[in-house]
């Protein structure tokens, strides 16, 4: 029997880096925002592998 395990990666990208973590796959997700004075874009990643 083959089950199916899933697997969400979540990143707080600054927004200048962003798009190096896109080129891995990462989804932007939600709005931009500020975190210690730099703006922020949050982004997942979802892998599924079966067991």
């Amino acid at each position: 029997m083959s089950e199916e395990l899933q697997i969400i990666i979540t990143n707080w990208a600054q927004k200048q880096a962003a798009d190096f973590y896109k080129q891995f796959g990462f989804i932007y997700t939600g709005e931009e925002f500020m975190d210690a004075g730099i703006l922020h874009q949050a982004m997942y990643q979802q892998l599924n592998n079966k067991i």
